[in-house]
């Protein structure tokens, strides 16, 4: 009897506890939710900060969607651990317990969570600016090009933002490489020969990189962007090569892939300038014979003087020998992007592919470059792809064509804005990344665009041109007669610019010149001086045999 009444007693508090563990389960499952709930809101607030300059609010609501899920998922698991050690402990001592495991779970979920976001979210990109010589936008198949040319750039224009209508700043590498590397014109930067030099207050985006802890890395294959330009300045490496022939694309990208694994950095910028598909025209036989190349046909003087006068059938050989130029830089181009996915890179950098200027084949009866401001040397390729910045749910600005005319002056300002880095010196484009994140459909800063070609090498041109909604409208300087020509193209109605409707619409033309005389006016007042350097023998030689200068 006294046994079983001992057994009854004993038994009650098991019941009891039994009992009670229901309410402390509920307690623990609601402070789990409590601190999934506070976590969750905690990281959606980082991204929305981090992104909102990015994207449009319905991917906000779906990663805050994943994050809150992901918090409680987190919580709970840690919460219900911790709840079993809880219920293990004496009762004596849960009371003192309690804050001591609630204090875990906080810790717990804030390290998960920060390891996940950390995990999740990209925030040290490498910029990786890249450079064709002498590339116009209508031969490569991505621009409609009825050839095709240029299957890896395509591939690469659909993964990020392809702009259908970029316009160069000049026609002539030394004239528009600076818009290019420092977003100004080229009043400002006044380099008009190959013995000019960058003035010192001419800021290069690697400065401004280097500034804000970015390692530097350049490769230049063109003499007229060399240490001697000025255009090392802010790069912790950089290597120029004048030999024009000798040093491909293939070489190129052998040297940028050394200075890679060399330099391991979180942080880079790299400016790779290629010299293909420069003249002459002269890529591996593989790709002559793909674009059907006479084998007869040898040319050693690729001077404008032989060019001009040559007859259909070498026009056209000499068009194909073009292309299979550009059709060689594009599978290096591709070689390179995939050792770039090799090494983790590809989706870690800002990746942008450009020209200086394009390239003329008779189109206005001329050939080469540095001679006009027509559109087949001014439209130039520009395709932006922008990293991975959340895995998941996957974030990338990218798969878009945008239409609206933009600059090269454009490009730095851009990758600036992109990497939150302040604008310093003069700079004189306006960022893209609205346009390209859809935050606005248009910048009135672009309703008008300029380009010039103020050369006194490899001969005198003073050429300027405005573009304003479907109008351009140029004005040259006839040094000979001491008169100016004026043009007026309707380029929506006339894209290849073949009427000229300035005397039919002579009063719109003055209104274009009398923004474009404006514009120079202001450029002239902030004009910097270049220095001058002399171009050693070897150089000077090699400048002859392309015909730049006499």
């Amino acid at each position: 009897m006294a046994s079983s009444k001992k057994r009854k007693e004993t038994a009650e508090p098991k019941k009891q506890t039994q009992k009670r563990r229901p309410k402390f389960l509920r307690t623990w499952v609601g402070l789990a939710l409590l601190w999934g709930a506070i976590a969750g809101v905690v990281l959606s607030l980082y991204h929305y900060l981090y992104l909102n300059r990015f994207t449009d609010f319905s991917y906000l609501l779906s990663l805050f969607a994943v994050d809150l899920v992901f918090s409680f998922v987190a919580a709970f698991i840690l919460s219900f651990v911790l709840a079993r050690l809880f219920f293990n402990t004496p009762k004596k001592r849960r009371g003192k317990s309690l804050l001591f495991y609630n204090l875990i779970v906080v810790l717990l979920v804030a390290a998960t969570v920060y390891g996940y976001n950390n995990w999740n979210v990209n925030r040290q990109f490498n910029v990786i600016l890249i450079v064709s010589d002498a590339t116009r936008a209508d031969h490569l198949s991505c621009y409609g090009y009825e050839l095709e040319t240029t299957p890896n750039i395509d591939q690469f224009a659909r993964e990020g933002i392809r702009f259908e209508n970029p316009v160069a700043q000049g026609s002539h590498t030394i004239v528009a490489t600076p818009a290019i590397l420092a977003s100004v014109y080229p009043t400002i930067h006044g380099l008009t020969h190959y013995r000019a030099v960058l003035s010192d207050s001419i800021t290069l985006i690697s400065e401004l990189l280097k500034k804000a802890g970015y390692r530097t890395f350049g490769i230049s294959t063109n003499p007229h962007v060399t240490e001697n330009n000025g255009f090392a300045q802010g790069f912790d490496y950089y290597e120029s090569d004048r030999g024009w022939q000798n040093t491909d694309a293939e070489v190129v990208n052998q040297k940028f892939l050394r200075i890679l694994d060399e330099y391991q950095t979180k942080k880079s910028l790299a400016f790779l300038f290629y010299i293909d598909p420069h003249t002459p025209y002269d890529p591996p036989q593989a790709y002559l014979r793909k674009f059907h190349v006479d084998p007869n046909v040898k040319i050693t003087n690729w001077g404008s003087d032989n060019l001009l006068p040559m007859s259909e059938a070498e026009r056209r050989d000499i068009v194909a020998r073009y292309d299979g130029e550009v059709n060689y830089f594009d599978n290096e181009f591709g070689n390179l992007m995939q050792e770039l996915k090799k090494r983790g890179l590809y989706d870690r950098s800002l990746i942008i592919y450009t020209s200086d200027h394009g390239e003329g084949f008779w189109d206005h009866g001329l050939v080469g470059h540095g001679n006009s401001l027509y559109e087949e040397l001014l439209r130039v390729p520009l395709v932006m792809r922008f990293p991975v910045m959340v895995k998941f749910p996957k974030f990338q600005l990218g798969g878009k064509v945008l239409t609206q005319p933009v600059r090269q002056i454009d490009i730095v300002p851009t990758i600036l804005d992109f990497l939150a880095i302040e604008r310093q010196g003069l700079i004189f484009g306006t960022s893209l990344l609205p346009l390209i994140s859809g935050k606005r459909e248009s910048l009135q800063e672009l309703e008008y665009v300029i380009s010039e070609e103020i050369l006194q090498q490899p001969e005198l041109h003073d050429i300027r041109s405005i573009r304003s909604g479907p109008w351009k409208y140029i004005i040259t300087r006839d040094f000979e007669n001491n008169e100016y020509r004026r043009e007026l193209y309707n380029l929506s109605q006339d894209p290849a610019e073949t009427v000229n409707l300035f005397e039919q619409k002579t009063s719109l033309a003055m209104e274009l010149q009398g923004r474009l005389f404006s514009e120079l006016s202001h450029l002239e007042r902030l004009k910097t001086r270049p220095k001058i350097y002399i171009p050693d023998k070897e150089t000077l030689e090699r400048l002859k045999a392309l015909g730049y200068i006499k």
